[in-house]
């Protein structure tokens, strides 16, 4: 089972997001930060914050979070997946 997020970190989550989804990755990648620092136990966030890296073209600090949520949570899909993208496109 994986670590809940209070009330204020979902907050913070829903706002990146938006962020992401309107593609305004730098405010994303902000938000997803902020929940990191408070909330460092759960995977969900380092693959969220690992999507918006790699979006950014800034593969090996994605890398760094997809591992972080795989080493975390091993049976978590997204993080395999994200890894799968980030080592892809450092070829």
């Amino acid at each position: 089972m994986y670590p809940t997020a209070s009330p204020q970190i979902a907050a913070i989550l829903r706002q990146a997001i938006a962020a992401a989804g309107r593609g305004q990755f730098p405010e994303a990648e902000y938000h997803f930060r902020q929940a990191r620092a408070q909330a460092p136990g759960i995977p969900m966030i380092a693959t969220g914050l690992g999507h918006v890296l790699r979006y950014q073209g800034r593969h090996a600090e994605a890398k760094a979070q997809f591992t972080d949520a795989i080493a975390m949570a091993p049976e978590l899909a997204d993080g395999h997946y994200g890894l799968g993208l980030v080592l892809q496109s450092m070829m």
